[in-house]
């Protein structure tokens, strides 16, 4: 009894991928139509989740590198599929069906157990996709200026900062001179050139007083960064 049991499950491991490749070939049609389906179930989860992005970016979301990379498999995946149903309808239509090609048929048939297999995995997958996520904190805000006298002066002193600003090795540049001689007024410059460029820039612009309190200030700058600490006496610390 299990000199046959052994015996059967050798037969059926051989048998096993025969089945399968000549499944292939003989079940061809049949993938293909259970690969159409499986289209339709794809295209028609793409606007439904589509619509839960732009619901999320109404609120204040924005959709994330996973969710943009799933639609764009998606509709890889959709194209790829479509271009399978054409082959075996183009197939299909030689010789009226009545001469079937059976080494394309077998490439079909594969191409549609792929596909078919492909799209299940992707569909299946939305489900655990991270869709949206918080939008970082908008940095910098435009201030208004005003023209000042002694302009060539003035815009010697923009490019010397903004030069001084591409240096990594200067980690603090200092502003200083007598009232009224135009430094805010520089500043306000600085901040509106620098948003110009926001993909290399991030401009947190803060007042402070002559009584600077650092903590005040570490906990604006913490704030504007977005960033939230529960422990209020380790918060600057973190800074």
């Amino acid at each position: 009894m299990e000199i046959a049991t052994c015996v059967l499950e050798i037969v059926n491991t051989f048998l096993e991928p025969i089945t399968r490749q000549l499944g292939y070939l003989f079940k061809c049609r049949e993938k293909v139509e259970d690969l159409k389906i499986e289209i339709e179930r794809l295209k028609a989860r793409i606007p439904d989740l589509e619509a839960n992005i732009e619901a999320a970016e109404r609120s204040g979301k924005a959709a994330t590198s996973e969710a943009q990379q799933w639609f764009k498999r998606a509709r890889e995946l959709e194209h790829e599929a479509d271009e399978v149903v054409q082959r075996y309808n183009q197939n299909k239509c030689c010789f009226r069906g009545l001469c079937p090609n059976c080494p394309s048929n077998y490439k079909l048939g594969r191409h549609a157990t792929k596909k078919l297999s492909q799209i299940t995995s992707h569909i299946d997958r939305a489900d655990i996709v991270n869709w949206s996520m918080d939008r970082a904190p908008p940095f910098g805000r435009e201030v208004p200026t005003h023209s000042i006298t002694g302009q060539s002066t003035f815009g010697k002193n923009v490019n010397k900062i903004l030069e001084c600003l591409s240096k990594d090795e200067l980690g603090v540049i200092g502003i200083h001179g007598m009232g009224g001689v135009g430094k805010t007024t520089l500043m306000h410059e600085i901040n509106n050139r620098l948003l110009q460029n926001r993909e290399v820039y991030r401009v947190i612009w803060i007042t402070v007083s002559r009584d600077a309190n650092i903590s005040r200030i570490q906990k604006e700058i913490m704030k504007k960064l977005g960033i939230t600490v529960e422990d209020e006496e380790n918060d600057c610390f973190l800074l």
